[in-house]
C-alpha cells in the first residue's frame, strides 16, 4: 500500500445515482455505443496525484479536453463545458458521494466522445462543478469532466502505471496478459461501477472499484463493523480526527482508523498485509493507492478485474508527518491529525496557521500556489526527515515545534 502523505487532504470522486431512476435518466446512463469495430488503442496518460487524466474531443470539436479516467463514477462534464457546447438538459436526479453528500444533479447527453480516435456515442453525463472545495478547485483548473464507467463499460480497458499507457480495444484477444497475474470476479448494474467482494474481520464486504480515488481501499464504519473495537490492542490501528477527505460535494470531518489487515484476500490475490481506512462518513472503495502497483485490466463482457504486478508493494508501514491542512482565506490551515503525530503531541489546535516551514514562509498563501502545493504533494523536500514549522494558533499565540516523518504504525 502507498504511504499517503497527510499533509494533504485525500481526495476522490465516486458518484453513484441514489434516488429511483426516472426511465429517461436509465436509458441515459444505459445506452451507449461505440462507432468502430475491431479496435485497439495504446494512449498516453498523465499521472496526477494518482489520478489518470486523459485527453478527449467532445461532440466533434476541433479543441482537445482533459478528463479524469474515474471508474467509481458516471461521465461528468463542467458547466462551463456544458454551456460552451450547449447542451439540453435531459433529466435529473439525486447524487450521491463518496464524501456521503446527495444532490439533485442535471443530466445531459454527449454525442460523441472521441478517446485516441475511438467514438463513444450517446453517452449520458451528469452535469457538476468541480469548485465545492478549494482542494478540488485545483483539480477543476486542470480538467473539464470525468469518464465514467457508462461509457467505459463498452470496451475492455488496461491501465499500465508504470508506462503510464491506456490501452483500450473492443476484442480481449489484443490485450496482453502475463501467466502472473490474479483474476478477480465483479458485478455491476446501472451506471456499471464494477463491485468488488473481499471478508475483512469475518465480514463480506461489497466495495466499488474506484479510480477516481488517490488512495487506497477504504470502507464505511457500518452496522457490519459496530461490534469492531478498532482501539483494542489486539487490532494494529491508529486513530485520526479532522476534515479526513473532500470529495465532488465538499469536505468531510470525520473520525477515521487506519487499520493493518494480516491475510488479506481479493479475488485469487493474497496479501500478508495491507492498510484499510475506516471511517463513518466514507463509502466502500478500492483506489488507485492500491492498483498501482499492478498492471490493471477492466474487463466488463466477462465481468473480471485481472491484475499483473509491475512492482514489488512496499512493506506495511505507514510513515507520516500525521498531519492534514487545507486553504481559508489565503491562510494554511490545519484540519486534520493522527494520533500521537507531532502536531497531535504538541497541542497544536484545529485552525492553526501555517507560518513557515523551514526557510520558507507561508503566512499568505494565494489560491495558485496553494495548488502548486498540491500538486507537488509536500511542503519541503521528501528527503527532509524532520523541519521547524512555525505555526499561528487562533488566539494568536505564534509557537514552534520541529515537524518529522515518522513511523505511526
Amino acid at each position: 500500500m502507498m504511504k499517503v502523505r497527510y499533509s494533504l487532504l485525500l481526495l476522490f470522486f465516486f458518484l453513484i445515482i441514489t434516488s429511483c431512476q426516472t426511465s429517461k435518466l436509465s436509458k441515459l446512463l444505459t445506452n451507449g455505443s461505440v462507432e468502430q469495430i475491431n479496435f485497439n488503442k495504446i494512449i498516453p496518460f498523465e499521472s496526477n496525484r494518482n489520478w489518470i487524466i486523459v485527453e478527449a474531443k467532445i461532440n466533434n470539436s476541433s479543441k482537445t479536453y482533459k478528463f479524469m479516467f474515474d471508474s467509481g463514477a458516471v461521465t461528468v462534464i463542467s458547466p462551463k463545458l456544458a454551456k460552451e457546447l450547449n447542451l439540453e438538459i435531459k433529466a435529473k436526479s439525486k447524487v450521491g458521494s463518496a464524501t456521503d453528500v446527495r444532490r439533485v444533479t442535471p443530466f445531459t447527453k454527449l454525442d460523441q466522445v472521441e478517446i485516441g480516435g475511438i467514438n463513444f456515442q450517446d453517452i449520458g453525463t451528469a452535469i457538476m462543478d468541480f469548485n465545492a472545495s478549494v482542494d478540488l478547485g485545483c483539480l477543476g483548473a486542470e480538467i473539464d469532466g470525468l469518464i465514467g464507467a457508462n461509457l467505459m463499460k463498452f470496451a475492455i480497458w488496461q491501465i499500465d502505471f508504470k508506462k503510464k499507457t491506456l490501452q483500450f480495444t473492443d476484442n480481449e484477444s489484443n490485450i496482453n496478459i502475463g501467466e502472473k497475474r490474479f483474476e478477480i470476479p465483479f458485478t455491476h448494474r446501472g451506471q456499471a461501477t464494477p463491485k468488488l467482494y473481499f471478508s475483512v474481520f469475518g465480514k463480506k464486504v461489497k466495495a466499488s472499484l474506484d479510480t477516481g480515488k488517490t488512495g487506497s481501499i477504504g470502507l464505511k464504519r457500518s452496522k457490519s463493523f459496530k461490534n469492531v473495537d478498532f482501539e483494542h490492542d489486539s487490532i494494529a490501528a491508529i486513530k485520526g480526527y479532522g476534515v479526513t477527505a473532500s470529495g465532488i460535494f465538499g469536505t468531510v470531518t470525520d473520525t477515521t482508523y487506519k487499520v493493518l489487515i494480516e491475510n488479506f484476500k481479493l479475488g485469487t490475490l493474497e496479501l500478508d498485509t495491507t492498510f484499510i481506512d475506516f471511517a463513518k462518513r466514507s463509502s466502500n472503495l478500492v483506489g488507485n493507492g492500491f492498483l498501482k502497483y499492478f498492471k490493471t485490466t477492466i474487463n466488463w463482457k466477462t465481468n473480471k478485474l485481472i491484475l499483473e504486478p509491475t512492482e514489488k508493494r512496499p512493506k506495511s508501514t505507514f510513515v507520516s508527518e500525521g498531519w492534514g491542512y487545507t486553504l481559508n482565506k489565503n491562510k494554511l490551515e490545519i484540519v486534520f491529525y493522527y494520533e500521537n503525530s507531532p502536531i497531535q503531541r504538541a497541542k497544536i489546535p484545529f485552525g492553526s496557521q501555517v507560518i513557515q516551514v523551514g526557510d520558507q514562509n507561508f503566512e499568505n498563501v494565494s489560491t495558485g500556489d496553494y495548488c502548486k502545493i498540491r500538486k507537488l504533494g509536500r511542503l519541503y523536500p521528501k528527503e527532509i526527515k524532520e523541519i521547524p514549522i512555525k505555526l499561528k494558533l487562533p488566539d494568536g499565540t505564534i509557537k514552534t515545534i520541529q515537524l518529522t516523518k515518522e513511523r505511526l504504525l
